[in-house]
């Protein structure tokens, strides 16, 4: 009987300790770091930042009405002033935006959905709302656009009308 019990038991035993030992040695990893990233990596962001700036500034003489280009450049300067806080970038997002739409009235959802970032940024969401809406309707698989919708209603106190602009 004893020789019954020994063995299933002595098996329990050696798997308890195996575990034992595997979570000590997860344990033993430093937990990732909270907070902000590493410098290097908002180095790296912004340098990638600044050369996709550079090159729409370089494009943008020669194909002057590339929407397209436009649109990005702005959307790129409000990235700048966010990684940056320099107030500054938004009148440049600003100017790019718009000369998007100048270029391209109709059918533009890229320059909406920046126009509306930046007035979530200057913390004007009702018009990012309505920014966004348009924008919503000439492409409505645009993740982006359904972003800034979820960001102005959050911020307008409009809980289930973010919720559903998530769920897009």
């Amino acid at each position: 009987m004893r020789g019954r019990y020994l063995r299933p038991m002595v098996t329990v035993g050696l798997a308890a300790l195996l575990l034992l030992g595997v979570g000590a040695v997860l344990q033993a990893r430093p937990p990732a770091p909270a907070g902000p990233p590493p410098v290097t990596e908002i180095a790296s962001s912004t340098d990638q930042l600044d050369a996709a700036i550079e090159r729409a500034q370089e494009r943008l003489p020669r194909v002057p009405g590339d929407y397209v280009t436009w649109a990005a450049l702005g959307s790129a300067y409000l990235e700048q002033a966010r990684i940056t806080a320099d107030p500054t970038f938004y009148e440049k997002a600003k100017g790019a935006l718009r000369r998007s739409l100048t270029e391209r009235p109709d059918d533009n959802p890229d320059a909406l959905t920046g126009l509306g970032a930046l007035a979530n940024a200057l913390h004007d969401f009702a018009e990012a709302r309505d920014l966004a809406r348009q924008a919503i309707e000439l492409n409505p698989y645009d993740a982006d656009a359904f972003g800034v919708l979820a960001d102005a209603e959050t911020q307008l106190g409009n809980a289930g009308a973010a919720a559903e602009a998530v769920q897009g």
